[in-house]
């Protein structure tokens, strides 16, 4: 006898189908996704791909359907399978004639593009989101728009750029919410790059302690990350080494794959800078896995160059000179150049001219 497959649909959100319609009964799903996937994203990646292959006979349902799965993959850290599940489900939307909530789906999008490092892109997206948000007066979420983009222009490095869109984004983000605690976490990290590390520690503190009260296990750790490389800047390594190794603990123990490979690579960085090299690359050596298969790009990128420069630190040319045409072929221009200018310091046979250019780029 066959077991049929458990429904991808609670019974709860059936009901609110029922009696409110497909998109209430999707902004319903799509919060017990989003809760889910921020406490348990192993969880919420099976929901998600469940919720991908789901077919309802009511087309918004089944958009929504997609909109939430998507959005448990990409929570979750599954960055390529998200991208095509969101962009199914905003091109079902548009079809089904709603066109608001199509580009509210594509605000993932922006960001999984600057998870991607894929600028113009967000670029592009999140400009064209700003203007029809407003053109409708839904000024909420084209501040959504400004503040998904800033995170892709800080993970390019343009960090002034980033400021001002978190500035501008804050002004129309409601106090308290996700948003405007990204925004103002965000901003903490940019008091901490002008040097005004209390200010930027006070904050952090207090957004991982709003973050915690209202469930978000993932965001407070993440708040917690931050804190931890505002101690290390500020000179108290100590308590930022505790701090990382702490998150790893709590990350490992909750399944937060994402971030325990964050503070990974981020303690791995801070042992570098410490001088050992071989704890550095013990420590990031086994969450390269755990990257690849989760999707984040970003961070196997870190690790990456992490482990190139711990390559021309022990003398090696062989290793960040694969590394450098692995980023070529993945169009990583700023994380090229930013390693080419730290191993010329460390390999006198790194060619200085081409590291003067990526200096200055």
């Amino acid at each position: 006898m066959t077991v049929p497959a458990p429904d991808p649909l609670p019974p709860e959100t059936r009901r609110v189908l029922e009696t409110d319609g497909p998109m209430v009964a999707g902004e319903h799903l799509l919060l017990r996704v989003e809760h889910l996937a921020r406490s348990q994203p192993g969880k919420a990646r099976s929901w998600g791909r469940d919720l991908a292959r789901l077919q309802l006979d009511d087309e918004v349902m089944t958009a929504c359907a997609r909109w939430a799965g998507g959005a448990a993959l990409y929570l979750g850290g599954e960055v390529a399978a998200a991208e095509s599940t969101l962009r199914d489900a905003a091109d079902r939307f548009r079809a089904a004639g709603d066109p608001s909530a199509a580009d509210r789906v594509r605000l993932l999008l922006v960001d999984l593009h600057g998870e991607r490092f894929e600028l113009d892109r967000a670029r592009r997206l999140a400009r064209r989101l700003d203007r029809s948000f407003r053109d409708r007066g839904d000024r909420e979420r084209a501040a959504a728009a400004l503040l998904n983009l800033a995170c892709a222009e800080d993970a390019a490095d343009h960090v002034a750029t980033a400021r001002d869109l978190w500035r501008r984004a804050r002004r129309d983000l409601a106090p308290g919410s996700l948003r405007r605690l990204a925004a103002d976490a965000n901003l903490a990290g940019v008091a901490a790059m002008e040097g005004r590390f209390t200010e930027a520690a006070r904050e952090l503190s207090r957004v991982a302690s709003e973050a915690r009260t209202q469930g978000l296990d993932a965001f407070a750790l993440q708040a917690e990350l931050n804190l931890a490389e505002v101690e290390f800047n500020s000179c108290q390594a100590d308590a930022a080494l505790a701090r990382w190794q702490n998150v790893i603990e709590q990350a490992r123990a909750t399944g937060h794959g994402a971030v325990l490979v964050t503070a990974a690579v981020d303690l791995a960085h801070a042992e570098l800078t410490l001088g050992d090299t071989s704890g550095a690359r013990r420590r990031v050596e086994p969450v390269l896995a755990t990257a690849r298969d989760l999707g984040l790009e970003r961070e196997l990128v870190r690790a990456l160059c992490l482990l190139a420069t711990a390559d021309a630190a022990e003398g090696s040319t062989d290793g960040w000179r694969r590394t450098m045409l692995e980023l070529r072929g993945r169009h990583h221009g700023v994380q090229r150049d930013l390693l080419l200018v730290e191993v010329a310091q460390l390999d006198p046979s790194c060619d200085p001219g081409a590291a003067c250019r990526a200096a200055r780029r």
